[in-house]
Protein backbone atom coordinates (compact mmCIF):
# COMPACT_ATOMS: atom_id res chain seq x y z
CA UNK A 1 0.00 0.00 0.00
CA UNK A 2 1.25 3.32 -1.16
CA UNK A 3 -0.35 6.77 0.66
CA UNK A 4 0.27 9.42 -1.04
CA UNK A 5 0.64 12.79 -0.43
CA UNK A 6 -3.29 13.85 -0.21
CA UNK A 7 -3.49 10.80 2.98
CA UNK A 8 -0.38 11.52 4.39
CA UNK A 9 -1.00 15.48 5.03
CA UNK A 10 -4.69 14.29 6.22
CA UNK A 11 -3.17 11.93 8.41
CA UNK A 12 -0.89 14.38 9.80
CA UNK A 13 -3.86 16.97 9.91
CA UNK A 14 -6.33 14.62 11.67
CA UNK A 15 -3.38 13.72 14.17
CA UNK A 16 -2.95 17.54 14.79
CA UNK A 17 -6.76 17.69 15.66
CA UNK A 18 -6.77 14.86 17.82
CA UNK A 19 -4.90 16.71 19.96
CA UNK A 20 -6.52 19.61 20.21
CA UNK A 21 -9.50 17.34 20.70
CA UNK A 22 -7.97 15.28 23.47
CA UNK A 23 -6.66 18.49 25.15
CA UNK A 24 -9.88 19.23 26.06
CA UNK A 25 -12.88 16.81 24.89
CA UNK A 26 -15.93 19.21 26.02
CA UNK A 27 -14.48 21.74 24.20
CA UNK A 28 -11.91 21.44 21.70
CA UNK A 29 -10.33 24.46 20.40
CA UNK A 30 -10.88 24.87 17.11
CA UNK A 31 -8.08 25.24 14.32
CA UNK A 32 -7.95 27.56 11.78
CA UNK A 33 -6.68 26.60 8.31
CA UNK A 34 -4.00 29.53 8.18
CA UNK A 35 -3.15 28.09 11.84
CA UNK A 36 -3.01 24.44 10.28
CA UNK A 37 -1.35 25.53 7.38
CA UNK A 38 1.09 27.39 9.19
CA UNK A 39 1.84 24.24 11.81
CA UNK A 40 2.15 21.81 9.02
CA UNK A 41 4.01 23.92 6.81
CA UNK A 42 1.84 22.99 3.53
CA UNK A 43 -0.15 25.56 1.74
CA UNK A 44 -3.33 27.01 3.05
CA UNK A 45 -5.49 25.55 -0.34
CA UNK A 46 -4.21 22.36 0.02
CA UNK A 47 -5.45 22.00 3.63
CA UNK A 48 -8.59 23.87 2.56
CA UNK A 49 -8.95 20.52 0.04
CA UNK A 50 -8.09 18.44 2.57
CA UNK A 51 -10.36 19.52 5.11
CA UNK A 52 -12.87 19.42 2.36
CA UNK A 53 -12.55 15.80 2.25
CA UNK A 54 -12.75 15.29 6.01
CA UNK A 55 -15.75 17.33 6.28
CA UNK A 56 -17.85 15.52 3.18
CA UNK A 57 -17.14 12.32 5.05
CA UNK A 58 -18.10 13.78 8.24
CA UNK A 59 -14.41 13.28 10.19
CA UNK A 60 -14.60 16.98 10.99
CA UNK A 61 -16.74 19.61 11.66
CA UNK A 62 -16.36 23.42 11.40
CA UNK A 63 -17.02 25.71 13.58
CA UNK A 64 -18.01 29.12 12.83
CA UNK A 65 -17.48 32.77 14.07
CA UNK A 66 -14.31 34.80 15.07
CA UNK A 67 -13.08 31.83 16.53
CA UNK A 68 -13.91 29.38 14.64
CA UNK A 69 -12.24 26.87 12.26
CA UNK A 70 -12.13 22.40 12.34
CA UNK A 71 -12.14 20.02 15.23
CA UNK A 72 -12.90 16.47 14.98
CA UNK A 73 -16.52 15.44 14.49
CA UNK A 74 -16.32 12.46 17.04
CA UNK A 75 -13.95 10.75 19.43
CA UNK A 76 -10.84 10.18 18.04
CA UNK A 77 -11.65 6.66 19.67
CA UNK A 78 -14.56 6.43 17.30
CA UNK A 79 -12.15 7.53 13.59
CA UNK A 80 -10.00 4.65 11.89
CA UNK A 81 -7.05 4.97 10.14
CA UNK A 82 -9.30 3.15 7.43
CA UNK A 83 -12.00 5.81 7.70
CA UNK A 84 -9.76 8.22 7.22
CA UNK A 85 -7.84 6.81 4.38
CA UNK A 86 -10.97 5.75 2.75
CA UNK A 87 -12.00 9.12 2.63
CA UNK A 88 -8.99 10.85 1.76
CA UNK A 89 -7.90 8.95 -1.42
CA UNK A 90 -8.66 5.96 -3.41
CA UNK A 91 -9.68 2.61 -2.44
CA UNK A 92 -7.15 1.32 -0.24
CA UNK A 93 -5.94 -1.48 -2.40
CA UNK A 94 -2.77 -3.31 -3.43
CA UNK A 95 -4.23 -5.43 -6.52
CA UNK A 96 -5.57 -3.45 -9.41
CA UNK A 97 -7.99 -6.19 -10.74
CA UNK A 98 -10.02 -6.28 -6.78
CA UNK A 99 -10.33 -2.46 -6.80
CA UNK A 100 -11.56 -2.71 -10.42
CA UNK A 101 -12.52 -5.91 -12.34
CA UNK A 102 -12.34 -4.42 -15.44
CA UNK A 103 -8.67 -4.21 -16.33
CA UNK A 104 -8.31 -7.92 -16.56
CA UNK A 105 -10.19 -10.06 -18.80
CA UNK A 106 -9.57 -13.07 -16.48
CA UNK A 107 -10.45 -11.31 -13.38
CA UNK A 108 -13.50 -13.56 -13.61
CA UNK A 109 -12.36 -16.96 -13.84
CA UNK A 110 -8.79 -16.03 -12.22
CA UNK A 111 -8.19 -18.25 -8.94
CA UNK A 112 -5.99 -15.94 -7.72
CA UNK A 113 -8.55 -13.35 -6.94
CA UNK A 114 -10.40 -14.69 -4.26
CA UNK A 115 -7.15 -15.05 -2.51
CA UNK A 116 -6.40 -11.27 -3.59
CA UNK A 117 -9.45 -10.18 -2.03
CA UNK A 118 -8.53 -12.02 1.06
CA UNK A 119 -5.37 -10.05 1.44
CA UNK A 120 -7.35 -6.53 0.80
CA UNK A 121 -10.03 -7.60 3.60
CA UNK A 122 -7.27 -8.20 5.83
CA UNK A 123 -6.03 -4.96 4.87
CA UNK A 124 -9.24 -2.94 5.77
CA UNK A 125 -9.26 -4.97 8.85
CA UNK A 126 -6.22 -3.82 10.22
CA UNK A 127 -6.93 -0.28 9.13
CA UNK A 128 -10.01 -0.31 10.41
CA UNK A 129 -8.49 -1.31 14.05
CA UNK A 130 -6.17 1.53 14.30
CA UNK A 131 -7.78 4.65 15.76
CA UNK A 132 -6.66 8.01 15.83
CA UNK A 133 -7.06 7.73 19.81
CA UNK A 134 -4.62 4.82 20.03
CA UNK A 135 -2.03 6.62 17.35
CA UNK A 136 -2.30 9.93 19.72
CA UNK A 137 -1.42 7.73 22.61
CA UNK A 138 1.38 5.40 20.99
CA UNK A 139 3.26 9.09 19.63
CA UNK A 140 2.75 10.49 23.30
CA UNK A 141 4.30 7.72 25.00
CA UNK A 142 7.45 7.07 22.40
CA UNK A 143 10.68 8.27 23.46
CA UNK A 144 11.43 10.38 20.07
CA UNK A 145 7.86 12.57 20.49
CA UNK A 146 7.51 14.43 16.55
CA UNK A 147 5.11 16.76 18.19
CA UNK A 148 3.60 18.43 21.27
CA UNK A 149 1.23 16.24 23.21
CA UNK A 150 -0.32 19.53 24.98
CA UNK A 151 -2.47 21.70 22.65
CA UNK A 152 -1.23 25.34 22.72
CA UNK A 153 -2.67 28.21 20.57
CA UNK A 154 0.79 29.09 18.84
CA UNK A 155 0.42 25.46 18.07
CA UNK A 156 4.19 24.79 18.67
CA UNK A 157 6.63 24.26 15.58
CA UNK A 158 7.67 20.39 16.53
CA UNK A 159 4.52 19.34 14.01
CA UNK A 160 3.21 15.91 13.07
Amino acid sequence: MTVNTTERYGLRLMLLLAVFYMDNPNFPEPQSLSNISKSMNVSRQYIANIIAKLRDSGLVKPIRGKYGGYILARHPQNISFFGMMDSLGEKVSRFECVANSSTCSFSKKCPRRNYWEMIESDLEKALAKHTLFTAVKYFCASPQKSFSCKADNKMRKKTL
